[in-house]
């Protein structure tokens, strides 16, 4: 659901565009610590 990213839609899941994933997943290696904030 593209529509819903940016939105408070769901229990806590990160929700990106595929290549915004993509380009994170490049930049970041395993057991990397994530701190997400409001």
């Amino acid at each position: 659901y593209p529509s819903s990213i940016g939105q408070a839609a769901s229990e806590g899941c990160l929700r990106m565009h595929q290549n915004d994933l993509e380009e994170l997943f490049e930049q970041v290696r395993l057991g990397t610590l994530v701190t997400v904030v409001d």
